[in-house]
């Protein structure tokens, strides 16, 4: 059962929501820049530390996000691509 299926308001909403939403790397590089526009050298080692931080993360909490992604494919609320009718 697919989340649109399961909560077919809350996923709508959701949808909504998430079409405004900017794309992440644009919203990592206004914070990069945000406050420091004369300071590249500074936007790069933002940057880095971004990415740094999202790699310690998944790393650190690799083992539960690989769970909650099962639990949620096994439920059908989430499918890969290769799974999806359009994938060629």
């Amino acid at each position: 059962m697919s989340l649109e299926t399961a909560y077919p308001q809350t996923a709508g909403r959701l949808a909504a929501r998430v079409a405004k939403l900017m794309p992440d790397e644009t919203a990592i590089a206004r914070w990069c820049i945000q406050g420091r526009e004369s300071q590249p050298r500074l936007w790069t080692r933002r940057h880095r530390w971004v990415y740094s931080a999202a790699d310690g993360f998944v790393s650190e909490y690799q083992q539960e996000i690989v769970d909650i992604a099962l639990r949620l494919y096994e439920r059908g609320i989430v499918t890969l691509l290769a799974d999806s009718p359009e994938t060629p």
